[in-house]
């Protein structure tokens, strides 16, 4: 809008003056600025338009000298659209070159973008975007009423795969496994790789019992079901965000929850330490075994 304002106000001035000094011939000079102003604040295709809407009002001027018998000749008009075209293709060359050059750097830039903040294997955030997001996340989290939850996720006895199999067959099982959680997990659940077997979640605006039953469903399924034609468990630490939480802190308690699950035999979801959360815990823990 702002472009389109201080286009409109140098094009309109410049042709008061030259309407006002009735096209003589010392006034039609400054329409040769119209181009290079229009070109660079519109773009090339309103610049052509506004271009020649202006040169044709000089245009029309000239012939009225014309008419009037008035110092101005043929020549001179011929000269005029002459100069007048060769600005719009000179300027419009120009725009297009540089508009062409910006849309390369944009797309470029969003794919450097792209890689930072991807692991290449599962295509999945990884662990700078992960810490970025979720730093962000918690300095926005100053509402208690608004949960906001990490899980820790670990593949139990990976290193197994990859010695029995080559690193090939466990780069194919982290593959699927990344597939499994985008499927399995909310929309609007954050994944990253955060290194080796272990994916970090973050689940936005969701309650601590909502996040348990999302992860046993999930440990549950990879329990139930092959990835890349291999039997697997993992094992999950979740944490809630409180307020004034850090990253480092709420990260430390998730991995902590998944360290218990490891030393408790793998195969499980454990929450961090919490008195409240833990008798939860354990009470979703009582229903599952006497299912």
């Amino acid at each position: 809008k702002a472009a389109w304002v201080v286009a409109l106000m140098i094009v309109g001035l410049i042709m008061l003056f030259i309407v006002s000094a009735k096209g003589h011939a010392h006034s039609l000079f400054w329409a040769t600025l119209i181009p290079p102003f229009t070109f660079f604040l519109v773009g090339r295709n309103w610049g052509s338009i506004l271009s020649s809407i202006a040169f044709g009002i000089c245009a029309y001027l000239v012939y009225l000298q014309q008419q009037l018998s008035i110092t101005i000749g043929l020549s001179a008009l011929f000269n005029f659209i002459e100069v007048s075209i060769a600005h719009v293709l000179l300027f419009r060359f120009y725009e297009r070159t540089r508009f062409s050059a910006y849309s390369h750097l944009s797309k470029r830039n969003a794919e450097i973008k792209l890689l930072a903040e991807t692991d290449k294997l599962t295509g999945l955030y990884n662990r700078q975007k992960f810490d970025f997001e979720l730093s962000q996340l918690l300095s926005e989290n100053n509402n208690e009423r608004k949960s906001n939850i990490v899980m820790i996720c670990d593949i139990d006895h990976f290193k197994k795969v990859n010695d029995t199999y080559g690193h090939l067959a466990g780069d194919n099982v982290l593959s699927e496994f990344a597939n499994i959680l985008q499927n399995k997990l909310t929309n609007s659940a954050l994944i990253a790789r955060w290194g080796g077997e272990e994916f970090t979640i973050i689940l936005r605006d969701s309650s601590l019992d909502n996040a348990i039953n999302e992860a046993e469903e999930l440990r549950a399924f990879i329990a139930t079901h092959l990835i890349d034609n291999r039997a697997l468990t993992i094992s999950i630490g979740i944490a809630k965000a409180h307020v004034d939480d850090t990253a480092l802190h709420l990260l430390e308690r998730a991995d902590k929850a998944l360290y218990k699950a490891k030393l408790q035999g793998r195969d499980q979801v454990c929450v961090a330490s919490d008195n409240l959360t833990k008798t939860r815990y354990e009470n979703t823990l009582s229903k599952s075994a006497a299912i």
